[in-house]
C-alpha cells in the first residue's frame, strides 16, 4: 500500500493507476483488525485477509503474553465491508483473550 499526501494531485493520480483494489481492501482489513486490538510490535498476532469469489474472510491468531495460549478468529464479508470484517475479528479475539496478550 503506497501513502502519500491528499493534497498532491499528480502523485495520487500516478497512485491510482498502480493501486490494486483487492490489495487495499485485504490491508484494510487486516489493519483494522490490529487497530481494534491495539496491537504493536510487541504484539504476537497474525491476520491474512485474502478474496475469492468477490468475498473477503480475514482469519487472526492472537497469542498470550506467555505464548502459551492461542485464540482464533475468522470473518467473511462482502469486499467492501473489509473495514467492518477487520473490527468483527479485533473484537473477537479480544473477547476471547482479555487481556492475556498484553504485557503486564
Amino acid at each position: 500500500v503506497l501513502q502519500t499526501r491528499k493534497s498532491d494531485q499528480d502523485i495520487l493520480n500516478l497512485i491510482h493507476k498502480i493501486n490494486d483494489p483487492n490489495t487495499l481492501s485485504r490491508v484494510i482489513a487486516e489493519r483494522a483488525m490490529l487497530k481494534t486490538i491495539k496491537g504493536d510490535c510487541n504484539t504476537a498476532v497474525g491476520g491474512l485477509a485474502t478474496i475469492n469469489n468477490n468475498l473477503i474472510t480475514l482469519k487472526s491468531e492472537l497469542f498470550s503474553a506467555d505464548g502459551k495460549q492461542k485464540f482464533s478468529s475468522k470473518f467473511s464479508g462482502k469486499i467492501d465491508e473489509a473495514k467492518e470484517i477487520g473490527i468483527k475479528v479485533g473484537t473477537e479475539l479480544i473477547s476471547k483473550a482479555g487481556n492475556t496478550y498484553k504485557d503486564k
